[in-house]
């Protein structure tokens, strides 16, 4: 049980502004309270409610982003985790490690057996390399740096 409850705090990584990978706590918090709130407005469906966090409403925009982000963590977190497990590694083993390269938390992958990355494919290592760095850099980030290189070489041909 304890090691499941240390893969689930995994995702979470850090708070805004710090240097890990992850979804962060203030979006955590935003999902939490965003998911209850649609509980309510199942309950009661013309109530109008606004999202607060300590006090303060949050803007639509925000959520939206936050949403999108989730959404985009999760589909990078379940590809990554069926492409490490074409390496030989069990599924449960592939989740370890593609949440411990996405979130800068290594340990997850020991949870689950993987002590010794050396005996795994050069292939399946850089992989696991690059979801250090999508993960370090946030992926929108990442993608905004790709979108912006295909824009220079389309305007150099």
């Amino acid at each position: 049980f304890d090691k499941y409850v240390l893969f689930a705090l995994a995702f979470v990584g850090g708070c805004i502004g710090s240097a890990t990978g992850g979804l962060k706590v203030m979006r955590f918090m935003v999902l939490f309270k965003m998911a209850a709130q649609e509980m309510r407005r199942t309950l009661h469906p013309h109530m109008v409610i606004s999202l607060k966090i300590d006090g303060v409403p949050v803007d639509m925009k925000i959520i939206s982003r936050v949403l999108s982000y989730f959404f985009l963590f999760m589909a990078t977190f379940f590809v990554s985790m069926l492409i490490i497990s074409l390496s030989g590694v069990t599924p449960m083993q592939a989740m370890g490690m593609a949440v411990g390269c996405l979130s800068s938390v290594g340990s997850t992958m020991d949870l689950f057996g993987v002590a010794d990355v050396s005996v795994l494919p050069a292939w399946t290592k850089l992989y696991c390399s690059f979801l250090m760095i999508l993960g370090r850099v946030e992926i929108f980030s990442f993608l905004v740096v790709i979108q912006t290189a295909f824009g220079y070489l389309r305007r150099r041909w």
